[in-house]
């Protein structure tokens, strides 16, 4: 396993960017989360969670390397560290 992401910004492989918050505890199953917040307006989100909403993702799948055009890259990577 990969070591877990720092804070800082991070680019998606579909081009938005997010800011990661750090890792968290699952409390009931102790996988561990990443946080993160969208840096930009997400209107479809919800009234509970505003239009900057906190997302919460597995670590492995924030470590994931996804396949786009026949390349193997990673979902996200590190483009500003905080």
């Amino acid at each position: 396993m990969n070591a877990a992401p720092v804070p800082g910004v991070y680019r998606h492989f579909k081009g938005k960017d997010y800011r990661v918050l750090g890792v968290a505890k699952h409390t009931e199953s102790d996988e561990p989360l990443v946080l993160y917040l969208a840096l930009y307006p997400v209107h479809d989100a919800g009234a509970i969670y505003g239009e900057t909403p906190t997302f919460a993702r597995p670590l492995a799948s924030f470590q994931d390397v996804v396949e786009v055009d026949g390349e193997r890259i990673s979902r996200f990577r590190l483009i500003e560290r905080d």
